[in-house]
C-alpha cells in the first residue's frame, strides 16, 4: 500500500490478438452474422455491403464505428427492408491501427466480399432458382391447359388451341430453351427481294409507327408468311431484351419453331392476336408481350405480319390498334400499287371517307371481273372472306354496270358518286 493509503492497482491482461489460423478457421459456434460464414442469400436474405474507412485525418480504422467499415474488415448487413443490422465476427484490426488499403490481406478478403454482392455468384445463382422455378409453373399451366384442366375462362381459346398444336404437332417442350434459328444473308435477301414492293411500304410504315409509340422498351417486325424478320426497327432500351430473346432480321418466329408469339401465332390465325407474357408457350419468352397482325395480299393470302413486342406488365389492346391501322395501310397502298394496270373502285358509306384507311378498295378488269379486294370492302359489303368477292363480276356486286363505272373513271377530276351495293352484298 502506498503512501495515499490506496492499494496499488493490478496490472491490466494481456491483449490476445487471433493468430492467423483461428481468422481463417472460425469456430462452429460463431453465428451466421460472422465475416467468414454469412451463409447462403437462399436462407438467411441478407446481403453483405462493404463499407468506407474513416476518415479522420491519420485514416484510423476503428472497429467500434458500426456505421463505418474498411473494405475487407468490418461489414454492414442490411436487411430485406433496407434497414441495417449491427456487424459481428469483423476481423480484428492491425495492430498498429492503421488501415493501409494496399494490404495484401485486405485484399483478399476484399475480393471475397464480391461473392455476397448483389451481382456476386451467390446472387446469380439463386436468381437462377427463381427463374427455373417460374419456368416450371408455367410448364405446369401449359400442360394442364391442353389437358383440360384449367376453366377455359382463364385462357384464351386462341392461347388454348395454339399450345395445344405446340405440344401435339409440332413436339416443342415449354421448359426445352430454344435459340431462334437465323436464315442465311443470302437466304434473306432473297425473301426481301420477293416482297420488294410490301417492304418497301412497310419501311415506311413502321418509322411513322415508331413515332407514335410513346413507351420505351419495344420492337417492331415486319415478318413474311414464313415468320421471318424481314425488318426490325426498335426503341434503344429494348437493344439487350432483343439480343437475348432473338428478335433480330433473319429470326424466324414461326410458331412450329418458337411456340405460341405474336407473329407466328397470329399467321396461323389469320387474325390479329396479342400474347402477353404467360401466354406466350416457351417459358423463356414469358417476359414479352407482343402485339400482331397478320397483312394479306388483294387475293385474301397472308404474306406477311406486323408485330410490335416489349416489357410491358400488361397486355397492350391500344397497341394492337396501332398495328392494325398500320397493317391496313400497307395493305391499302400495296393493292393500289400492284393493281395499276386495273380500274379502282373506292368507296365508303360516307363520301369524306374516301382515300382514308377505312375506305373500301374493289379493283376489276377490263372485262368487268373482280381481281382484288381489300379487307375494309368485306367488312363494307358483309362479305365473309376475299374468295367471296374476287372472280365475281363487279355488277353482281354493286348496283351499277360496267360502262357506267368506265364513264366515270374517264372523268379528269375525281368526285365521289353515288353507288349501291346488291342486297346480297350488303349488310
Amino acid at each position: 500500500m502506498k503512501g495515499n493509503g490506496r492499494p496499488p492497482r493490478a496490472p491490466d491482461p494481456p491483449v490476445e490478438l487471433p493468430n492467423d489460423d483461428a481468422v481463417d478457421s472460425p469456430s462452429k459456434s460463431a453465428t451466421r452474422h460472422d465475416r467468414s460464414r454469412v451463409g447462403r442469400l437462399a436462407e438467411d436474405y441478407w446481403s453483405a455491403i462493404p463499407g468506407t474507412p474513416i476518415d479522420n485525418g491519420e485514416r484510423a480504422f476503428s472497429p467500434d464505428t458500426s456505421t463505418h467499415s474498411a473494405p475487407g474488415n468490418l461489414l454492414l448487413y442490411r436487411a430485406p427492408d433496407g434497414g441495417s443490422l449491427p456487424a459481428f465476427g469483423a476481423s480484428q484490426p492491425s495492430r498498429h491501427g492503421v488501415f493501409k488499403p494496399d494490404d495484401p490481406c485486405l485484399m483478399a478478403e476484399r475480393h471475397h466480399d464480391n461473392d455476397c454482392g448483389p451481382t456476386g455468384p451467390t446472387a446469380r445463382t439463386e436468381e437462377k432458382m427463381l427463374t427455373t422455378q417460374k419456368a416450371a409453373r408455367h410448364a405446369s399451366l401449359v400442360e394442364s391447359a391442353v389437358q383440360g384442366l384449367v376453366p377455359a375462362a382463364d385462357i384464351d381459346h386462341r392461347v388454348r388451341h395454339s399450345w395445344a398444336r405446340c405440344i401435339e404437332t409440332y413436339a416443342l417442350d415449354p421448359l426445352t430453351p430454344k435459340k431462334a434459328n437465323v436464315v442465311d444473308r443470302s437466304e434473306l435477301q432473297a425473301r426481301r427481294e420477293q416482297h420488294g414492293l410490301l417492304l418497301s411500304i412497310a419501311r415506311v410504315e413502321l418509322l411513322s409507327l415508331r413515332k407514335r409509340l410513346h413507351q420505351n422498351d419495344f420492337g417492331i417486325m415486319l415478318t413474311d408468311q414464313d415468320g421471318v424478320i424481314l425488318h426490325y426497327v426498335g426503341d434503344p432500351g429494348f437493344a439487350s431484351t432483343a439480343k437475348r430473346s432473338g428478335l433480330r432480321e433473319g429470326a424466324v418466329w414461326s410458331e412450329r419453331e418458337l411456340g405460341t408469339n405474336g407473329m407466328g401465332t397470329c399467321i396461323v390465325e389469320q387474325r390479329s392476336v396479342v400474347i402477353h407474357q404467360n401466354e406466350h408457350f416457351l417459358a423463356q419468352n414469358t417476359e414479352l408481350t407482343c402485339s400482331a397482325t397478320p397483312i394479306f395480299d388483294s387475293q385474301g393470302k397472308v404474306v406477311a405480319a406486323l408485330d410490335i413486342s416489349g416489357s410491358f406488365n400488361r397486355a397492350q389492346t391500344h397497341t394492337l390498334a396501332l398495328v392494325e391501322i398500320a397493317a391496313q395501310n400497307i395493305e391499302n397502298r400495296a393493292l393500289l400499287e400492284s393493281c395499276k394496270r386495273h380500274y379502282m373502285l373506292r368507296f365508303h358509306r360516307q363520301p369524306e371517307f374516301i382515300s382514308t384507311p377505312g375506305e373500301g378498295i374493289v379493283a376489276f378488269d377490263d372485262d368487268g371481273m373482280i381481281v382484288g379486294v381489300n379487307r375494309s370492302a368485306l367488312e363494307l359489303l358483309g362479305a365473309p372472306d376475299h374468295r367471296s368477292l374476287c372472280g365475281q363480276a363487279l355488277e353482281s356486286v354493286f348496283d351499277t354496270t360496267l360502262s357506267t363505272q368506265m364513264q366515270l373513271a374517264a372523268r379528269r377530276a375525281f368526285r365521289a358518286a353515288p353507288l349501291m351495293a346488291r342486297a346480297s352484298q350488303s349488310k
